[in-house]
């Protein structure tokens, strides 16, 4: 028998209310949330440890690295595809986020299916890249 197992999401937001409100949205489509996380820095201890599917990422973060500079560290180290849902929708900063290769980037206030859509599309992204790399 084949169980799938529920896929592990990390999700990094400075703001309380906001994690709280993505995680909800997450839980209503099964998803498990493996940590949270509010600052760079502790986004990439806690991937190391909880090692999640995806990592939903704030760009804004609390402490010294912001939400790109953990993209680029995350990738590099665990290779986990990342998802950027931020407020932030400025040119340069969407330009900056998109040269570290993301998996999506979705603006807040977001909806909960362009949420579902970009995890899954993700996920589909990744294994297309594993079997690729075979």
């Amino acid at each position: 028998m084949n169980i799938k197992q529920p896929v592990g999401i990390l999700i990094v937001e400075d703001a309380i209310l906001t994690a709280r409100a993505i995680e909800s949205a997450l839980k209503n489509f099964g998803y498990e949330i493996v940590g949270f996380a509010r600052s760079g820095q502790e986004d990439i201890e806690t991937a190391t440890r909880a090692r999640p599917d995806v990592v939903l990422m704030d760009i804004q973060l609390e402490g010294l690295m912001d939400g790109v500079s953990a993209t680029h560290r995350i990738q590099t180290i665990l290779d986990i595809p990342v998802i950027y849902l931020t407020a932030s929708s400025d040119p340069g900063t969407i330009r900056r986020a998109l040269h570290s290769s993301p998996y999506g980037y979705i603006t807040k206030p977001f909806k909960e299916q362009d949420l579902h859509d970009a995890i899954e599309n993700a996920l589909a992204r990744k294994k297309v890249k594993k079997e690729i790399n075979r």
